[in-house]
């Protein structure tokens, strides 16, 4: 499958346009055909290696965790989705198998892996992920405004409405409210 991915940390240079292998569909997991994947700071730090962001290589590494797209392939212990199925991808993949996760907890696991930072991520044709992390959108949702969506609304989401569970009658300050998850804050709270 065609992808962009990098084989070491710089600047724009470092992007590599070109074929890898396509992900395997593992039974927890559904097959995604790419329709549109966002670019944020994290695809920027990853690639230079920034804030903690420094790996090895080889091998290679797909950038991008924000997409959106279409199942292409339902593994087979997945219940509630189909292939054609159009859907968003949680980019903060879990292990699923701590006490947190198990728990329903999610937020709290341990050992959270990032698409297009610790594992391969979305700036490719096909990605594979856990169907945890997979949302059904709307056919009036574009791929490109759902793949918008992931990094900054989901963190806000979380603490918001799973952590402090936030009343309508409540005030909430947000800080720097001109950036993607202050403004992300403002609409949750709104």
């Amino acid at each position: 499958m065609q992808a962009v991915y990098i084989e070491a940390h710089g600047g724009p240079e470092v992007l590599t346009h070109g074929e890898r292998p396509e992900p395997a569909t593992l039974p927890q997991q559904v097959k995604i055909q790419v329709g549109a994947s966002s670019l944020n700071r994290l695809d920027l730090y990853t690639r230079n290696g920034d804030r903690g962001l420094q790996r090895e290589f080889p091998p290679p590494l797909i950038l991008g965790g924000d997409c959106a797209g279409q199942i292409t392939e339902v593994g087979s212990e997945v219940r509630g989705f189909s292939v054609g199925d159009r859907v968003l991808v949680n980019p903060k993949i879990t292990c699923g198998q701590c006490q947190a996760c198990l728990a329903g907890h999610d937020d709290l696991c341990p050992k959270p892996q990032f698409m297009g930072s610790a594992i391969d991520g979305s700036y490719a044709e096909a990605v594979a992920v856990p169907a945890a992390n997979v949302h059904a959108i709307g056919d009036d949702v574009t791929y490109e405004m759902a793949a918008a969506v992931p990094t900054t609304y989901l963190p806000v989401w979380n603490m918001l409405q799973r952590k402090i569970q936030l009343k309508p009658w409540e005030t909430v300050l947000v800080l720097s409210a001109s950036a993607g998850v202050g403004t992300a804050a403002i609409q949750v709270a709104s």
